[in-house]
């Protein structure tokens, strides 16, 4: 009877256990109007490529920092928002020298900086869902234009940092800035370490398609903290990238890791710590090359999101 006792005892443990570990996590973004805040995103890159047997290697770093608006609320607990980048810092070097902008500080902007920093201050508005899906995103009047006509003056000289920094001023550039500030929720909620997926497209001078699982790895009353892996590829479908009259193919895979802390209360990023690998080959071919090139290219990323 006592060893009866003792397994029906056992028994009862272990399916309380099993119930506490299969509690879901009700995580969704719980905002007021009126609420305002900051993000200061950081991302650094370092590059290397081999190029007809010479090893050439580059560094960028960016700092932005978004403000954030809630305007209202709706019944069904949609935020409808503004948001705008309201500083910038810009670093870099490579072959072909070093470049620096500070908006705070500097008072004339490079030419590298100029598409970048058109977006200062210009507010986007656009509606959050409780579960982070980003929706009916609006430029500011006439940004666009602007931003248009200042591509097509700058012409070849987009690319490098202005371009990957300038990508992110236009309405798709900016809908996957705040995607990585908003991270999408699974519906009905999470369980500890069973982890959603997630797949998007995002564009670093080529698009690139990444998968990525999230996992809820421990959960309390002030704090969710989430665990991301991503894979990265080159998307398929994208036609070669052309650059004065040369076709430039991208055949680069990559990895992402990160891990995230969460507001518990308002769902709302605190930090975020990301690095991500990637590593192919670029091909390139055109009538000024005798024959077609193939540079191996490496490129390593560190990413830091802390709420303000």
């Amino acid at each position: 009877m006592k060893k009866t006792r003792i397994l029906l005892i056992a028994a009862m443990i272990l399916s309380v256990g099993m119930q506490v570990e299969a509690k879901k996590v009700n995580l969704k973004y719980q905002l007021k109007a009126g609420d305002e805040f900051k993000y200061e995103v950081s991302m650094s890159q370092e590059s290397a490529q081999e190029v007809m047997g010479q090893s050439q290697s580059s560094t960028t770093a960016t700092t932005t920092t978004l403000n954030f608006k809630v305007l209202e609320v709706t019944a069904t607990g949609d935020m409808n928002m503004k948001a705008a980048l309201v500083a910038l810092t810009l670093t870099g070097t490579s072959p072909a020298g070093e470049m620096k902008f500070n908006s705070v500080t500097d008072t004339v902007v490079p030419e590298f900086a100029k598409m970048s920093s058109l977006g200062l201050n210009q507010y986007y508005s656009f509606t959050l869902s409780p579960l982070g899906k980003i929706t009916d995103l609006k430029a500011p009047d006439g940004f666009v234009e602007k931003l248009d006509k200042l591509i097509a003056e700058q012409g070849a000289a987009t690319m490098g940092m202005g371009a990957i920094a300038g990508s992110a001023a236009g309405p798709e550039g900016f809908q996957k800035s705040l995607e990585g500030i908003f991270l999408p929720f699974p519906e009905g909620g999470a369980e500890v370490k069973k982890p959603w997926i997630v797949e998007t497209k995002i564009n670093q001078l080529v698009p690139m398609k990444v998968n990525s699982k999230y996992e809820l790895m421990n959960s309390n009353k002030e704090t969710n903290e989430l665990k991301g892996t991503s894979q990265i590829t080159v998307d398929p479908d994208a036609p070669p990238m052309e650059i004065q009259g040369m076709k430039m193919n991208f055949e680069l895979v990559g990895a992402r890791e990160g891990k995230v802390m969460l507001d518990a209360v308002t769902g709302l990023i605190n930090t975020v710590e990301g690095t991500t690998s990637m590593s192919g080959n670029i091909s390139i071919e055109g009538p000024q090359l005798p024959t077609p090139m193939s540079i191996p290219m490496t490129v390593r990323m560190t990413e830091k999101i802390s709420k303000k």
